[in-house]
């Protein structure tokens, strides 16, 4: 039978080789690039098989959803524009795509990078987000389904999806049995959902599970499950994802993907909306890591799209920008990619700025929390804990002042490490383990943190980062590390579960983890723990035994994780489990004797000899173990003697005085900015900064750094024996009081200028908080008045 190569006013293209130009092919049928004569314009022109449409219902029902995707238009949708039977059968024309799918890219290229991936998973979003409207479900999301294109008036990656609403609109009406038979699902069941699997109702949920699995073929190389075609089904249906997969993923990729691939559909997203949202944020914080090439087209003619990131972030904030009048961009930070490294002109430093969700200033109750709670967080100084400046509210959606990191992450060491050794893990734990006692006593902390909330700071290392990384931790000179207190409490908005690449999945716990949990987790975690699946049961199940520690030592992290209130605090944990390894390791360890050996030994020579002296192996006579002791008795008896004459003539001759205590003592160094306040101990001036290696006696205290037109700043330190207890620079905030300006008329330009000349400018009446104190003159002009001016003095 000849091969039909027309279909109305549609006709089929060829190949060079004269057959007939396949773009894809499935169970529901072909589809063939094609020439539609009446438009003159290339079309997809899909031919359903014929026995999809022996009976009516199917007919029916092929028709009806045929015209619902019809009706869908949006730009990351192939349109079907026409629909048409010959020689009966059934055939649609839609859009045709210049491109390549997703899964030829993959199978050319490998893995796509996480920023590439998910900015096709988004734009896939936005079209399941136009058919969710319409009620309409694709049911047949896979890789070979998306095409990728370039846009050349935006110049931009474009990501089409074809076959909407069609690949099973018929499944339904005919034999379940014939598809998987064919393949499966149309496609292959490697994408397909839980509930599609099992004949279950389906909505819009289902194309996020396969979309989710998608994202998986992209990120991995390979679907989430594979095997045999029932064993793919099983998996789907009951085995989680692969851990060892999601480990090698950036840490929101990984839970954005445990979401969208959970097996009920109400532990999934519960629409495409809130899905892109969520990746939205995640693509915010990628922003800047990278900036990857993409290759479309064929191996032969390919172009490279090098996507910019720079310039304006998803609340607006651009380098160069003045936000609130206070705050020059600067850039995105280059330690963390969801804030923005801003200075604050106000006091002269550097800060970080990271943006809130806009919705947030929107929620009065929800706005009110969160200020209380980064209230709470301003007032708590630590010399481990980032300081927190306020939460600012602005046109574009609210924002946080913190101080800006400047260091490298604990989540990127072992990106380059892999796993530290017990003495370096050791060095690290310490000061984690006293601000972790310090917010457990402020109750401040409420949630589980990360590795990559905890930083490293090394003031004055000019070595290159990488190469300082790879250097033993025993080996680098003195640090600072600091913890986000972002990180501390579950009352802020925060990335969804941001612990996916820590050891221990959060979820699926009933309560919040106590400090000394968390110290044990991080301390397993940086020894090269591996964590087991969510599901495998408490805590200290999950912590794994690891190398690097001893029996005992592993007995005591688990001690520490399954029972922690055994331990006062988070620093007597950690002395514990110090202990526990220096116990496996004594000075020095006496090698068993051989059994010849301990038998020689046991056999007496005097019973053989009836001798009171041995020989030795030389010839000559040993000493009598009895004469040896007695000779050393008579030798310590003339010592002590001795020594008793001495100190006797000493206290004949001397006056005797009182014997001062023993003080332990540790040293102390801390800068401010600006330098010169005082550091104030125990009421008193010790000096002023910079203070370097200032000798303290031992024990806990709250120093003050006190400077003239400055908030008094209070930082509590622990002092103990030899320790070098290193502050770091204490940014010290000026004091700040308000400036209220009314005018009659009102709406009256003013300008005020503090004694450097800057100037903060506005219209009558406003209220100008955070004025640092000082002198200031004001200005208010009106037109064909002479100017008004006054010097105003701001006090706090």
């Amino acid at each position: 039978m000849a091969e039909i190569d027309k279909f109305e006013h549609f006709e089929i293209a060829r190949c060079a080789d004269g057959s007939l130009w396949e773009l894809g092919r499935g169970a529901m049928g072909v589809t063939y690039k094609a020439y539609d004569t009446n438009l003159r314009a290339d079309v997809a022109l899909k031919v359903i098989n014929s026995h999809f449409l022996n009976s009516e219902t199917a007919r029916q029902r092929f028709l009806r959803e045929a015209r619902v995707a019809a009706s869908l238009r949006h730009p990351n949708v192939a349109t079907v524009f026409h629909l048409g039977s010959a020689e009966g059968g059934f055939y649609y024309a839609m859009e045709y795509v210049e491109g390549e799918t997703v899964e030829r890219r993959v199978q050319r290229d490998g893995p796509l990078s996480n920023e590439i991936a998910l900015r096709i998973t988004r734009q896939v979003s936005r079209a399941l987000i136009a058919a969710d409207r319409q009620k309409l479900v694709h049911r047949d999301i896979k890789p070979s389904n998306l095409m990728l294109v370039i846009d050349d008036d935006d110049d931009h990656l474009l990501v089409k999806v074809i076959d909407f609403g069609l690949a099973k609109s018929l499944v339904a009406a005919v034999d379940q049995s014939l598809t998987i038979s064919m393949g499966g699902f149309v496609g292959t069941p490697h994408f397909a959902s839980p509930e599609q699997l099992e004949e279950k109702e389906i909505d819009i949920r289902s194309d996020i599970y396969s979309l989710g699995a998608t994202l998986w073929f992209m990120v991995a190389g390979r679907p989430p499950f594979q095997g045999s075609l029932i064993s793919v089904i099983n998996q789907h249906l009951s085995q989680s994802l692969p851990s060892e997969v999601l480990a090698q993923l950036h840490p929101r990729t990984a839970a954005l993907l445990e979401h969208m691939l959970a097996k009920r559909p109400e532990d999934r997203f519960q629409s495409p909306a809130e899905l892109k949202g969520e990746i939205d944020e995640i693509l915010l914080e990628l922003r800047g890591e990278s900036k990857p090439d993409l290759r479309i087209g064929t191996a032969g003619e390919q172009r490279t799209l090098a996507p910019s990131f720079e310039g304006t972030s998803g609340l607006g904030f651009a380098t160069g920008e003045l936000i609130r009048e206070r705050y020059e961009i600067l850039g995105r930070s280059p330690f963390d990619n969801n804030q923005f490294k801003a200075k604050d002109l106000q006091t002269n430093r550097l800060v970080a700025l990271r943006p809130l969700p806009l919705s947030i200033q929107n929620e009065p109750g929800q706005l009110e929390i969160l200020r209380r709670e980064i209230d709470r967080l301003v007032a708590a100084h630590h010399p481990n804990l980032l300081a927190l400046f306020g939460l600012e509210l602005y046109e574009r959606g609210p924002f946080i002042v913190t101080e800006l990191i400047k260091g490298f992450s604990l989540q990127e060491l072992l990106r380059v490490r892999r796993l530290l050794v017990w003495e370096e893990a050791l060095r690290v734990a310490k000061p984690l383990a006293k601000v972790l006692d310090f917010a457990a006593e402020k109750e401040l902390l409420t949630s589980w943190f990360s590795l990559r909330d905890v930083f490293i700071e090394t003031p004055g290392t000019t070595e290159d980062i990488s190469q300082f990384q790879r250097s033993p931790v025993t080996a680098w000179p003195p640090f600072i590390l600091k913890v986000d207190p972002l990180s501390l409490t579950r009352s802020l908005p925060r990335a969804p579960e941001e612990s996916a690449q820590t050891i221990v999945d959060v979820r699926g716990l009933n309560s919040a983890a106590t400090h000394v949990q968390q110290l044990a987790c991080v301390v397993h975690e940086l020894l090269g723990g591996v964590r087991t699946p969510s599901g495998a049961g408490s805590i200290a199940q999950r912590l794994t035994p690891v190398a690097n520690l001893s029996e005992a030592g592993n007995a005591t992290l688990r001690v520490g994780a399954a029972e922690p209130n055994r331990f006062a605090s988070a620093a007597d944990f950690l002395a514990e489990l110090e202990a526990a390894e220096l116990a496996r390791s004594p000075l020095a360890v006496q090698p068993a004797l051989p059994a010849s050996e301990r038998a020689r030994l046991i056999a007496s020579p005097r019973a053989a000899s009836g001798s009171s002296a041995e020989t030795s192996e030389d010839g000559q006579p040993k000493a009598s173990p009895v004469y040896l002791r007695i000779l050393l008795a008579g030798v310590g008896f003339f010592l002590v003697c001795a020594l008793a004459a001495v100190i006797g003539t000493n206290l004949f001759l001397h006056k005797p005085q009182s014997l001062q205590p023993a003080v332990l003592t540790g040293s102390l160094t801390v800068t401010s900015k600006p330098d010169g306040a005082a550091v104030i101990w125990n009421g008193k001036e010790i000096g002023r900064t910079p203070l370097s290696s200032y000798a303290l006696p031992g024990g806990k205290y709250t120093l003050q750094l006190a400077l003239p037109g400055y908030q008094t700043r209070s930082v509590d330190v622990e002092i103990t024996r030899g320790s070098l207890n290193n502050l770091g620079l204490i940014p010290l905030m000026r004091e700040v009081g308000h400036i209220s300006l009314k005018s009659t008329p009102e709406n009256l330009p003013f300008e005020v200028i503090d004694a450097s000349q800057k100037s903060s400018s506005g219209n009558t009446p406003m209220t100008l908080d955070d004025m640092p104190i000082g002198d200031y003159t004001v200005r208010i002009k009106r037109a064909g008045w002479p100017e008004y001016m006054q010097a105003v003095t701001v006090q706090p």
